[in-house]
């Protein structure tokens, strides 16, 4: 006798249990079926983790560029709040960050001298994965008059 059974419903089996049925005979995936589609599907996914760990190690050596350009324009700022008279040379250390500053004074430009500007040069190195990289920043200063 067939069953009357129009389209997917749910259908107690002879054993008490339920089972899903599409009015159709029994389809579905074995084991081994799962299991090849499983390592076929990763199989596609593994390249994926070489670009996630790529651009994860990018991401991070540009945070740490970012932080660089951060301590320099920070040394910027800094001097900003100093008398211009009182302005000097120097270097201290940030974390992983050597940060220098030099004064060019007075300011030479394409061969001409301005007593009035100082150039502050800015060098902030940090070492990473045993290459040395750098971040210069500079910035004029002039003597204003009160």
């Amino acid at each position: 006798m067939k069953e009357n059974n129009p389209g997917n419903c749910v259908l107690p089996s002879r054993k008490g249990e339920i089972r899903f049925t599409s009015g159709e005979s029994e389809k579905g995936f074995s084991l081994i079926e799962l299991m090849v589609a499983i390592v076929l599907l990763t199989l596609g996914l593994l390249p994926l983790f070489g670009v996630f760990i790529s651009a994860s190690s990018f991401v991070s050596e540009e945070g740490r560029h970012t932080r660089a350009v951060v301590l320099a324009q920070d040394k910027i700022e800094e001097a900003r709040g100093i008398l211009f008279g009182d302005l000097s040379s120097g270097e201290d250390t940030v974390g992983i960050f050597n940060r220098v500053w030099e004064l060019e004074d007075p300011y030479v430009f394409d061969g001409t001298t301005y007593d009035e500007i100082k150039r502050m040069a800015i060098t902030v190195t940090w070492i990473e994965e045993g290459e040395t990289h750098q971040v210069d920043w500079s910035s004029l200063f002039s003597e204003t008059s009160e």
